[in-house]
């Protein structure tokens, strides 16, 4: 799992510090990192959060590291990882209802 070295460099942080975050030694950690050990479902959800990425960007399944902020704001119980693994087309195109209907709803309220 490069990308959370990647991700964890990015921020400045050591090891420690994420293990620490997500309820981990420091030593399972690095075999995330490593690749020498897959961390559980509970652990990957953690770890998007606190990186504030998809799932699938950190497994390797998508490139795409964030869902468009209209998305990503929506509480996790409405989503809850229904919008990983969607390509960028995908994505824009569900920012672009989301635009749609916040416009709607400015009309309505004749802001």
């Amino acid at each position: 799992m490069e990308r959370l070295r990647e991700l964890r460099l990015e921020l400045g942080l050591k090891q420690k510090d994420i293990a620490e975050v997500i309820g981990v030694d420091r030593t399972t950690y690095v075999k995330y990192e490593t690749g020498s050990s897959e961390p559980n479902v509970d652990i990957i959800k953690k770890l998007a959060t606190f990186f504030k990425t998809t799932t699938d960007y950190i497994l390797g399944k998508s490139d795409i590291r964030s869902l468009p902020d209209e998305i990503a704001e929506m509480p996790a119980a409405f989503h809850n990882g229904a919008f990983d693994g969607l390509d960028k087309d995908d994505l824009d195109f569900l920012s672009t209802v989301a635009d749609g209907l916040r416009e709607k709803k400015k009309k309505r309220e004749g802001v």
